[in-house]
């Protein structure tokens, strides 16, 4: 269990969560520009950390609500995932309330982070990049408390060693507290100022003024930009 738990957590699961800054890379012969670079990584990286939220963290909550997860061992085969982590943060692995709060809050916003999604895919961007706005900066906020608190307590909670710590507990939630500030936030927002300027045009168009603003595509579905990024990993 362990040797294969570290292979999973080192060329499986730590590259997948870093893939959606792949949507910033153009497959050969591409030119897309920077708005539609963003728009495709907010889509994924909401999408990926929808994912998570809705099937990890919410399968944890409960799991630690009815004791199921507390104490597991490496001989407790079906809940491995969860003790592939708990073994490098022990609050994982016992009731520590703290780290159950934050867990409950970022469970709960799962399906609120899944609409953003369902928004973006059919095409109401404007209110889909809103919610990516307020998801992302939660989750990147509740990821800092969640850090702060195990810093606070002397990483007592930190087991593992060198592994344990740099790749399992800081580069497994590293990506929610770089994408949110740098990419995925600004993103949007430049997403939200050009869709916005779009609305502007088109209304004074209506009115009689000719106002010509260049239109840049979005990614049309989840599809669509999940091959695109496939492509890119591979190219």
């Amino acid at each position: 269990m362990q040797p294969t738990s570290d292979l999973i957590a080192l060329f499986v699961i730590l590259p997948t969560l870093f893939l959606p800054f792949v949507a910033l890379l153009d497959n050969p012969g591409e030119n897309r520009s920077r708005l539609q670079k963003g728009a495709e990584l907010v889509f994924l990286f909401l999408f990926m950390s929808v994912m998570i939220e809705c099937t990890w963290e919410i399968s944890w909550v409960i799991m630690n609500f009815t004791g199921t997860i507390h104490n597991a061992t490496s001989t407790d085969h079906w809940l491995w995932l969860w003790w592939m982590y708990g073994r490098a943060d022990t609050r994982y692995l016992t009731n520590d309330a703290a780290s159950m709060a934050i867990e409950i809050c970022a469970a709960s916003s799962g399906p609120i982070g899944l609409l953003g999604c369902y928004l973006l895919k059919t095409g109401r961007r404007i209110p889909g990049n809103w919610i990516a706005i307020l998801y992302v900066w939660a989750m990147c906020f509740s990821n800092l408390i969640f850090i702060a608190h195990a810093w606070y307590r002397g990483f007592e909670d930190i087991q593992g060693g060198w592994f344990g710590f740099w790749i399992v507990f800081i580069a497994w939630n590293i990506p929610w507290l770089i994408a949110p500030p740098f990419f995925v936030i600004p993103s949007a927002a430049r997403e939200l100022k050009y869709l916005y300027q779009r609305q502007l045009v088109d209304t004074l168009n209506k009115d009689g003024a000719d106002i010509f603003i260049e239109h840049v595509p979005a990614p049309s579905s989840p599809a669509h930009a999940v091959r695109d990024t496939a492509t890119r990993s591979t190219a």
